[in-house]
């Protein structure tokens, strides 16, 4: 009895010791993941960034407050963290870097410079892609119609039938432009031409 006990107790013992023996780095970021899920997202930030003062060559703790930021709608403040993180590295994270772009485009959609809007409305072009669906899908609703028609266009240019229903719904949006860019993104995914290089050399043509 003795012998089963020790060969069931001590295992079962030193899985429960070592879960808790994670890093330093894994504690507190589990601690700011853990404040931040309860909706206390400036005291997680506030966590990490007394943290990094203390730690600053700590990458993952640095990561996860890029992505807490970038959560929280204060993508900017992650700027100097994704440039501390090259830096250590020497290199970039693309995927960070990606998910950090498409944060400050959805951060610049709530200033009040309507240039600064369409400015970020039209660098999405280049940012769309799988990953960035939430952010199109919030475009299309966008209170100004220059990001709207801007992220319409985006949507018709990635040939993606998942935005069929929201073009055809812009249909009837109360501006004209947006309107009209929406009809014609929208007639280009229901019927996607053969070559998409000739079908850019129309709409160049019809523009002349």
């Amino acid at each position: 009895m003795t012998r089963f006990v020790c060969r069931w107790f001590l295992p079962s013992f030193l899985i429960v010791l070592l879960s808790g023996c994670g890093t330093r780095d894994d504690r507190v970021v589990a601690k700011a993941n853990a404040l931040a899920r309860t909706g206390q997202s400036a005291e997680s930030l506030r966590l990490l960034t007394e943290y990094l003062v203390q730690y600053p060559l700590s990458i993952v703790p640095r990561r996860a407050k890029i992505l807490l930021a970038i959560h929280a709608e204060r993508s900017e403040e992650a700027l100097a963290d994704y440039a501390a993180i090259t830096t250590s590295q020497a290199k970039d994270d693309t995927a960070l870097l990606h998910m950090l772009a498409l944060g400050l485009i959805r951060d610049a959609w709530q200033r009040h410079d309507g240039f600064l809007r369409a400015r970020a409305a039209a660098a999405l072009t280049e940012l769309a892609d799988l990953s960035a669906e939430w952010l199109l899908k919030r475009g299309l609703d966008h209170p100004d119609p220059t990001v709207r028609a801007l992220v319409a266009e985006t949507v018709g240019r990635s040939r993606n039938l998942a935005f069929q229903l929201d073009l055809e719904r812009l249909l009837n949006d109360p501006d004209p432009f947006v309107r009209a860019e929406a009809a014609g993104q929208s007639a280009g995914l229901a019927n996607p031409p053969a070559n998409p290089f000739c079908d850019e050399r129309s709409r160049t043509a019809t523009l002349r």
